[in-house]
């Protein structure tokens, strides 16, 4: 392949690099809500993503009169979470034939990337949903974690570690969780388990759930007033306000289930030399062609998980 291509592939893959970082997280509910929301971080580096927690409250607080003693006792307060880095990849490649042969022209040329990059961009989109929402039991262990992994559908008492803390050995570190057959409508159910999740001011602020539950709801409120975000309609996001909670669907998330999130707690970590990374064109010894990479390291990581919850329906 002449120089020219590879300049003009490597610059064009440079322009778009930002542009597919957005659109992976901007293709579906719980990736566009963490962004926006500023629960996308990027980190330098470290041999894990710690998430630091306050799993006990300080005990010295008491009140006294003129010389009694204060409490001056040693307290600890904070542990870590650690989430091992994960990373996925997808490639561009371009053979001889089609870089050199077929698409001489360099107006040709940049079609032929241009449809590479966007079927590549549509690629990542989906598979970085499907680690966001998937069924954890169908994941790699190199998948990022996702809502099924850091939010349990199993009952208290028999959640398993996250963040490398036993939620069996520290009930402090479960999660909501109402997997009860309904004996109430899906309103008066989801009002009481939203109440479950919240503490003081810190309320949960997205609900995610499937399609069909999404429906129910609008169906058992059929006539009534539904509010909507009109800016999240703008951009494409079917939603609703239920007690002030933005609810989307998302045909990914698991059959009947419905999380209740509080996004102050849950974050997508980033990191800084692997954020949708491109390598160089590059051919390999023993094939006709260029292939380049776009790399990205992360996970999906919790510290709080008292505010978290999940509902299912049968």
């Amino acid at each position: 392949m002449a120089l020219a291509f590879d300049s003009l592939a490597t610059t064009t893959l440079q322009l778009v690099r930002p542009r597919i970082a957005d659109n992976v997280f901007l293709a579906n509910a719980a990736g566009f809500w963490f962004l926006a929301n500023g629960r996308v971080k990027i980190e330098g580096g470290g041999t894990q993503i710690e998430e630091p927690l306050e799993y006990a409250k300080n005990d010295t607080a008491r009140s006294y009169s003129g010389w009694g003693k204060l409490n001056v006792k040693a307290t600890d307060e904070f542990t870590s979470a650690v989430y091992s880095w994960k990373q996925f990849a997808g490639s561009v490649s371009i053979s001889g034939l089609e870089g050199e042969v077929k698409n001489s022209g360099a107006q040709a040329q940049f079609n032929l990337l241009r449809r590479k990059i966007v079927n590549l961009e549509m690629s990542l989109k989906e598979f970085f949903n499907e680690m966001l929402l998937g069924d954890a039991a169908a994941k790699a262990a190199d998948d990022f974690l996702g809502l099924d992994n850091l939010v349990e559908d199993v009952a208290s008492g028999a959640q398993g570690t996250v963040g490398g803390i036993n939620r069996q050995l520290y009930p402090w570190w479960e999660n909501q969780v109402d997997l009860a057959v309904p004996t109430a409508s899906l309103t008066s159910r989801l009002r009481s388990f939203v109440n479950t999740c919240s503490k003081g001011i810190a309320r949960p602020d997205l609900l995610l759930s499937t399609q069909a539950l999404y429906e129910a709801y609008e169906d058992q409120n059929a006539g009534k007033q539904i509010i909507r975000d009109n800016k999240l309609l703008d951009v494409g996001f079917e939603n609703l306000r239920f007690k002030g909670i933005t609810w989307m669907w998302d045909e990914l998330v698991l059959n009947n289930h419905l999380y209740v999130l509080n996004s102050d707690f849950i974050n997508v970590t980033i990191h800084r030399n692997r954020n949708f990374a491109m390598t160089p064109f590059q051919k390999p010894i023993d094939q006709d062609g260029k292939i380049a990479q776009i790399l990205t390291a992360g996970n999906m990581t919790l510290n709080n998980s008292r505010h978290q919850g999940v509902m299912t329906f049968i």
